[in-house]
């Protein structure tokens, strides 16, 4: 690489800016694995091959050929915004993409889907027999199985059919584990920040109850409640990338996450942590408590979690600018 080259593609990643280059370079490859680069010098395209990791070059926003590129050999970082994630977009094709694809995402989701709905039933129906075992039991199973479907999901949208086999992921690997290490380690990130934020506002609810000697009105509870959520949930939004990566067989870091999120940490906060709520609230308001409730809430849980996990594709996708399985169809 030279001074002046404009860097307008990396490993099949294009609409580049400084943050994304350094995001995909952050990423850990396999050993052996090169990496495509794609890039402009003096109005012409070259081609070349380079080693996974940083690049060892400086970089900053620019134009190269109509294209948003970078130019290497500058002394400085551009504070160019990222590319925001389209809300409102991504939700609406979470929705019609699986639609679209129903028939062969229905065989290939449903054996993992009636085993997370088994587990649900038997969890809820010996939740008094079992007390806390239940809760322990469900968990031990509930998340290596939730896992697969989502991996499976996020295989779907991101890498096509012919990614999943026709009945669905029906093995564990290497990927499953590092998915599931990832999936409690973004939470224990979260649950951190969330302890951390609720010692002043611990230390706030009891200095007003102390001075108003009398228990605090509901909606200060509640807001309580909201002050230590926000900021836990917003945590594992921006490390929620790491989820579909691991499912492509990528190798993410937590500075890749961050890099990647950054700028875009609220929205990514609308599509992980309000969206799956506000899914959620409609079939536990309208069904209640019963067996047959409880069931119709969990097998429409398996339908809602599908929508869920498609929207945080779309919104990796956006993010790294990687072709996904809804461009092609």
């Amino acid at each position: 690489m030279q001074k002046g080259d404009g860097i307008i593609a990396y490993d099949g990643v294009g609409n580049l800016t400084t943050e994304k280059l350094l995001a995909l370079t952050a990423m850990t490859k396999p050993e052996g694995s090169i990496i495509h680069v794609v890039l402009v010098r003096n109005g012409n395209e070259y081609s070349l091959t380079v080693p996974p990791g940083p690049l060892g070059i400086s970089a900053m926003d620019t134009m190269a050929q109509g294209s948003s590129g970078l130019r290497t050999g500058e002394q400085h970082v551009s504070d160019q915004k990222p590319d925001p994630i389209p809300v409102l977009q991504i939700i609406r094709e979470a929705i019609v993409i699986p639609w679209h694809k129903r028939a062969t995402m229905f065989r290939a989701l449903l054996p993992i889907s009636v085993v997370l709905i088994t587990v649900s039933m038997i969890a809820s129906l010996m939740r008094e027999e079992l007390g806390p075992m239940s809760v322990l039991i469900w968990t031990v199973i509930f998340v290596p199985v939730s896992a697969i479907l989502a991996i499976t999901c996020h295989r779907f949208i991101l890498l096509g059919d012919e990614s999943v086999p026709k009945y669905g992921l029906a093995s564990w690997s290497s990927r499953e584990t590092r998915f599931v290490g990832w999936t409690l380690g973004a939470a224990l990130c979260a649950g951190l920040i969330g302890f951390i934020v609720s010692i002043p506002a611990s230390i706030l609810m009891m200095a007003l109850l102390v001075k108003s000697q009398t228990p605090p009105e509901p909606w200060i509870i509640s807001a309580g409640i909201m002050l230590v959520m926000i900021p836990s949930s917003y945590t594992f939004a921006r490390l929620s990338v790491l989820l579909p990566a691991t499912a492509v067989d990528e190798r993410p870091s937590l500075t890749w996450a961050r890099r990647l999120t950054k700028g875009n940490g609220w929205r990514l906060f609308l599509v992980v942590g309000v969206l799956p709520q506000a899914l959620w609230l409609g079939p536990r308001l309208l069904l209640g408590h019963s067996v047959i409730a409880d069931l119709s809430i969990y097998a429409a849980g398996c339908v809602l979690s599908v929508i869920q996990i498609a929207a945080l594709s779309l919104s990796y996708q956006h993010l790294t600018g990687r072709n996904s399985y809804h461009a092609d169809n």
